[in-house]
């Protein structure tokens, strides 16, 4: 997708009841469009059900 993504900004924390995971993580994206291009990526994937 063109980003540049800073692995060692990767977090991974479980929901109190263990029923979810958070996993945080930032990237440099060069324009608006890939940006959005990201978010709508991680959204298709099966397993994501929120990105902020």
């Amino acid at each position: 997708l063109g980003m540049s993504v800073d692995r060692a900004s990767l977090r991974v924390r479980a929901s109190s009841a263990g029923r979810y995971v958070s996993v945080s993580i930032h990237f440099e994206a060069q324009s608006r469009a890939d940006y959005d291009a990201a978010h709508s990526t991680l959204r298709a994937h099966p397993g994501v059900k929120w990105t902020l």
